[in-house]
């Protein structure tokens, strides 16, 4: 009886070690899924601390563009008011109907395509504003006269002015101008011939000679009457006083404010400054819109990927 008690015994023993045996092991498999899930939320935690961070980075750049996109803005629309002023002070130079003609060159051009048509010789050529009044004077409305290729355009641009009713406009061909060679200018430190001050394109040499080979820049009316006539030249002072090759003098005051020359400079300036101001304002609204959609692709993701509540598995 005493043997069989002791069978028993070790049985049971060995049975209470099998299942400790079973015990250990689920508590440290137990551990593990634990430690693994521990692990993950770490790593979860860690993801969206990241994602909190892109975010406030994204919504700062964001803010920063939202301040320049403002700026911009603001300064072209001023850009764009003082391109208006320029316009107008252009305008105001030359009579309504002639200003609608070349307007109406432009936009008939541009509409139909047609090559060739340069613009006006106003906007043709560069010369230091020392000479913008001695300029204006010498040329006169001959500023407005449109420079084209051949006297094909021209006569085209001719006939679509009549069909538009769009007033009238003097063209520039140029393989129709043949201005004659010379003339001698004088030898004089008190003297400068006005087409050397000019800066243009070669093609567009044979316009500007046509119109400025025969003019003197002088020192004074006295120089000028002299030159005049020995050399039979146009000559006017820097102030605008002026005596012709036939010996009449004119003059007076001048109102630089309203100088046409001034005006072509600032439509100018203006139109680069706002062309590139629209360039900068469409390259950061481009830029808002991709930081826009990061910062909803952040969010999205933050909501993926916030952790739950930790359930920790029980280990004994």
């Amino acid at each position: 009886k005493s043997e069989k008690q002791a069978a028993a015994l070790e049985a049971q023993l060995r049975t209470d070690k099998s299942e400790a045996g079973k015990s250990e092991e689920e508590a440290q498999a137990a551990r593990a899924r634990l430690a693994e899930h521990r692990k993950r939320e770490d790593a979860a935690r860690k993801r969206v601390a990241a994602q909190r961070a892109e975010h406030s980075a994204l919504t700062d750049r964001r803010k920063g563009l939202w301040r320049k996109e403002q700026q911009l803005g603001e300064s072209t629309r001023g850009s764009v008011a003082e391109l208006d002023k320029a316009q107008r002070t252009l305008q105001q130079s030359m009579s309504r109907s002639l200003w609608e003609a070349v307007r109406a060159v432009e936009r008939i051009a541009a509409e139909k395509k047609i090559g060739g048509v340069y613009g006006m010789l106003i906007e043709l050529f560069d010369v230091d504003e020392k000479f913008f009044t001695a300029v204006e004077t010498a040329a006169a409305n001959q500023l407005f006269h449109v420079v084209v290729d051949t006297d094909e355009t021209a006569a085209r641009m001719l006939k679509e002015l009549q069909q538009a009713n769009a007033g009238r406009v003097t063209f520039m061909p140029l393989n129709r101008l043949r201005p004659q060679d010379g003339p001698q200018y004088p030898d004089s430190e008190d003297v400068i011939p006005m087409v050397k001050k000019l800066k243009f394109e070669e093609r567009f040499k044979p316009a500007f000679r046509q119109i400025f080979r025969k003019h003197l820049i002088v020192r004074d009316l006295d120089v000028g009457s002299r030159f005049s006539k020995s050399h039979d030249l146009d000559c006017v002072t820097l102030e605008g006083d002026s005596v012709n090759r036939k010996g009449a003098l004119s003059g007076g005051y001048t109102d630089l404010r309203r100088s046409r020359l001034r005006a072509q400079l600032d439509r100018l300036r203006l139109r680069e400054a706002l062309a590139a101001s629209e360039a900068e304002l469409a390259a950061v609204v481009g830029e808002g819109e991709r930081l826009d959609a990061e910062v909803t692709r952040v969010l999205s993701d933050r909501a993926k990927t916030s952790p739950g509540p930790l359930l920790e598995p029980s280990c004994r």
